[in-house]
């Protein structure tokens, strides 16, 4: 038998290990960074989760406000009578939707509500999703995804140009 196959010789090997990395404080090191690591995990997805439903249901929040006069008529109402809390957070919901309706009301010939909203609202949610990927997936996953992109972008713009006799 081998010298590590017996409790003894095990016993031995972890001993000589425990000695060579710094003993058991290591060990504990590596335990409480997992731990640690796992509670954020925990944390990160429940924001991800928070985020994800969030973001629809403002949006249809919004909607629903801009295109059926009568929610918008009873919101305004509320923001009217109650103050503090509840008028400031129907009003932070509902930023997007009040600048669209402005916008489009103050200029009659120019775009539509609708339209203005989703210029306004494409950015902040675009945003949103970068930043929920970024935590999701990090930084590696995305940065081969962009440079796939510039890979695609550049091959498109060769194959044009040399098709026109650019390149």
């Amino acid at each position: 038998m081998s010298n590590t196959t017996t409790v003894q010789g095990i016993e031995n090997s972890i001993e000589n290990t425990l000695r060579n990395t710094g003993g058991i404080d290591n060990l504990m090191a590596m335990e409480t960074t997992i731990t640690i690591q796992k509670v954020f995990s925990v944390i990160l997805g429940i924001l991800a989760i928070l985020i994800l439903i969030t973001i629809p249901l403002t949006v249809l929040f919004e909607l629903c406000y801009m295109n059926f006069p009568i929610i918008r008529e009873k919101i305004d109402q509320a923001v009217d009578e109650h103050g503090g809390f509840i008028k400031r957070s129907l009003q932070m919901t509902l930023k997007d939707a009040m600048k669209a309706i402005e916008i489009a009301e103050t200029n009659p010939d120019g775009p539509s509500v609708m339209t203005v909203y989703l210029k306004i609202k494409i950015k902040a949610v675009f945003i949103a999703m970068f930043c929920l990927m970024l935590v999701l997936y990090g930084t590696d996953t995305i940065v081969a995804t962009v440079s796939g992109w510039m890979k695609g972008l550049y091959d498109v713009a060769v194959n044009f140009f040399s098709s026109i006799g650019g390149f």
